[in-house]
């Protein structure tokens, strides 16, 4: 996992060494020892800010505020000598979100990953809040859009035929006006389609075991007639490939996106490889081309919504992200390599399995939960109602705790808990500290870690199983009944 990059306020040398020597294992530590080196380094980027509450010009609480205008999520940890009552309710006032001693350095490191965990998850839905936003705007927008586009797709076939009755054959003036007005009509009717598809994506009802083969073919077809003349296409599915449970329409719309992105960057000609093999449980559909790659700038922006290089006549920026998203619906991913040698994008898709009817039944039977008490531990309301719900309906009995103390207090008086589900990022107890807890009093129950991290994270003791949110209603069964012994 790349290290976390902190920037620590104190103006004590030795101080400063024993902080990032504490913290070594999980972030490098950039240091402010007065008010103008503060003023200028908070303007960086930076996961995570430690803060003495005395500095010479600058009071602490000061710090914190001056942190989060101009990083509103970035989480501050205060990191001071002694604190009293009042500075603390002062402190969290101003967004602080933990406190550690000088003299009591024990957890830092997995207190500032923890609180880069949660300030990452409440980016996140902050993110999903705006493009929710957007899409209830958008719905409407298209829904009047495509009525206007109307006149555009109808109008030059109309048009022809009234012409028609007073000039045969038209002029090429008049067939470049109808043409374009037609062209120009299709292409709306297309990014209101794209847009649409971007914010509902798919339902499911369309969802159809097909072969890669069959993709490949038919994205052949949609290309023989469009693609220049100077690119060299193939399209290859290697033997044995499995099939895939998808929406072919959308599948093909994603690949179609792809191979449009990569003739745009042929001008001069070149070659385009669509192939297809199984990579472990998933079909691997490579969309490779040996254009000039994508630049290092540009790179982490390409699933962007509405993010594109491209004039703003020739795209919408969405073919990306919402082909990252159809992948998503569908259980996948897409990903991407580049060099100046060329760009592939690999679009990940789960193989088609069919299930036998008793392969049902005894899915069913190991997700009956049989009335076992699963102890939920999140500080997250909506996390809790969410997970209460999911298992309630596979026959468990939730019990719910709003963080560590509580968590255990239930251990005292519920001794027949079969299992913890707890967030990691938690403040006061985090997971990893209550599952230390818990071993410590020689409580051997299984521990389900929830964790929002990009990474996959090395836990000591390492729990019983890991969570990425976000994770489905599946995962989650499989993951508690994969740490049950059986009834």
């Amino acid at each position: 996992m790349a290290k976390l990059k902190v920037l620590l306020v104190d103006d004590n040398p030795n101080d400063a060494l024993l902080v990032a020597r504490e913290i070594r294992e999980v972030a490098v530590v950039d240091v402010a020892i007065n008010r103008e080196m503060f003023e200028k380094m908070v303007l960086e980027p930076w996961d995570c800010i430690l803060a003495d509450l005395s500095l010479p010009g600058l009071d602490g609480i000061e710090a914190i505020r001056i942190s989060k205008a101009h990083h509103r999520i970035t989480p501050v940890i205060i990191v001071t000598g002694s604190v009293d009552a009042a500075e603390a309710d002062k402190a969290c006032d101003a967004g602080a979100s933990r406190f550690f001693l000088k003299n009591a350095l024990t957890g830092l490191a997995r207190a500032v990953r923890d609180a880069h965990e949660k300030s990452q998850l409440e980016e996140q839905a902050i993110r999903d809040n705006r493009l929710e936003i957007l899409g209830h705007t958008t719905i409407g927008f298209t829904h009047d859009l495509n009525n206007l586009l109307q006149v555009f797709v109808a109008g030059p076939e109309i048009l022809r035929k009234l012409l028609s009755d007073y000039m045969d054959p038209l002029p090429d003036t008049v067939n470049r006006v109808l043409e374009t007005m037609d062209s120009t009509g299709r292409r709306g009717a297309e990014m209101s389609k794209q847009i649409l598809t971007f914010i509902r994506g798919s339902n499911g009802s369309a969802l159809k075991i097909v072969s890669p083969e069959y993709l490949l073919t038919e994205l052949g077809k949609l290309l023989r007639d469009s693609f220049p003349k100077n690119i060299r296409t193939s399209f290859v599915t290697a033997p044995m490939t499995s099939s895939i449970k998808c929406d072919p329409t959308q599948i093909l719309q994603v690949l179609l996106n792809l191979c449009v992105n990569a003739r745009d960057v042929l001008p001069n000609g070149g070659s385009l490889a669509v192939s297809a093999q199984n990579l472990g449980a998933f079909v691997s559909i490579r969309v490779r081309d040996n254009g000039p790659g994508i630049p290092p700038d540009v790179l982490p922006r390409i699933f962007e919504p509405f993010f594109t290089t491209k004039a703003v006549s020739k795209g919408t920026g969405l073919g990306l992200s919402m082909g990252r998203k159809i992948a998503n619906d569908h259980g996948g991913e897409i990903q991407v390599q580049t060099s100046d040698a060329g760009t592939s994008f690999f679009v990940y898709l789960p193989m088609a399995k069919e299930e036998t009817k008793a392969q049902a039944v005894t899915r069913m039977q190991q997700f009956d939960g049989g009335g076992r008490l699963i102890l939920i531990v999140d500080d997250e309301a909506s996390m809790r109602t969410m997970l209460e719900m999911l298992l309630t309906d596979a026959g468990y009995r939730p019990l719910l705790a709003s963080n560590g103390m509580e968590a255990l207090s239930f251990f005292r008086s519920n001794s027949n808990i079969a299992a913890v589900l707890t967030d990691v990022g938690m403040s006061v107890i985090s997971g990893p500290q209550l599952m230390e807890l818990l071993r410590g009093q020689n409580y051997t129950t299984p521990v389900i870690f929830m964790t929002g991290a990009a990474e996959t994270e090395h836990f000591s003791p390492p729990p019983n199983a890991v969570l990425k949110k976000p994770f489905s209603r599946q995962m989650l069964l499989e993951a508690i009944s994969g740490v049950l012994t059986p009834a």
